[in-house]
């Protein structure tokens, strides 16, 4: 396995949610402290060279509806409504598949949201599956489903898109060229829909993540990529019709299953 993809599929297999404020520096130490011994053990100079910078977190968040931070009187209805955030506080348990070609580790993040993460042999990215649903409904909530992937590069606000599937665009947070910006939707109006990839820079290291599909997808956090894998908006969706957005719903008997396979990649300058 190439030592660059070393510290995702460990944060994978830790299941780390980079939200959990209070217990973040815990949590990173754990990270260091188990990466280093394998950067260590590795042997070699690249790899001695990522000791206790190699720290990545990846982890798969349930959101309702939009966060409490927004403004305006939508949010204030929503939340009337009991529209509120929810966030794995929990390690999932996993199972670790190892092969010839390939390994995987399966985790089943609740009854509706499983991931495979899988690394090929002699291959320089790995690879996330994410199956979605059904998301459950007789609630009555909206649900938008997003995985955030936290890094330790020095982003500073800035990450790249596509621009329908060609050249990419820099993106810079809370900020546009043309006009003086004000930000009342920091989460919502950061998003840029992602047609191939997106990824961050720094000086030393670059993080990319390729889809499978059309979505959304941010740069909310330094160093962190937030994409939206499923959504269903009370505003949009519930009731009457239940028509998901960015979903492979089948409308008649109202299940959902979505699936989508992400490549990501860690290049080192």
């Amino acid at each position: 396995m190439c030592f660059r993809f070393l510290c995702l599929l460990l944060a994978s297999l830790l299941t780390l949610s980079p939200l959990l404020r209070d217990q973040g520096s815990t949590l990173v130490s754990r990270v260091d402290t188990l990466m280093d011994k394998m950067l260590e053990k590795n042997g070699t100079p690249e790899a001695l060279d990522l000791r206790g910078k190699a720290a990545v977190s990846q982890a798969a968040l349930a959101h309702q509806l939009y966060q409490k931070k927004f403004s305006g009187p939508r949010w204030e209805a929503l939340v009337k409504k009991g529209a509120k955030k929810l966030s794995l506080m929990f390690q999932v348990p996993l199972t670790v598949i190892l092969g010839p070609l390939v390994n995987e580790v399966h985790q089943q993040l609740n009854p509706w949201i499983s991931q495979v993460t899988r690394v090929y042999k002699g291959k320089e990215h790995v690879e996330v599956d994410f199956i979605v649903g059904n998301i459950p409904i007789k609630d009555g909530v909206g649900k938008e489903v997003v995985t955030q992937i936290s890094s330790s590069l020095k982003s500073d606000k800035t990450f790249y898109t596509d621009s329908s599937g060609r050249d990419y665009i820099k993106r810079i947070r809370d900020y546009r060229s043309d006009w003086k910006l004000e930000v009342t939707q920091p989460v919502a109006g950061n998003y840029y829909p992602i047609n191939h990839g997106i990824y961050l820079q720094d000086s030393q290291k670059e993080f990319s993540v390729m889809v499978d599909r059309a979505i959304g997808g941010s740069s909310i956090v330094d160093g962190q990529v937030e994409l939206m894998l499923h959504r269903i908006d009370s505003s949009y969706s519930l009731p009457p019709d239940h028509v998901a957005l960015l979903t492979l719903q089948e409308l008649d008997d109202g299940n959902v299953l979505l699936r989508l396979a992400h490549l990501y990649e860690v290049l080192i300058n």
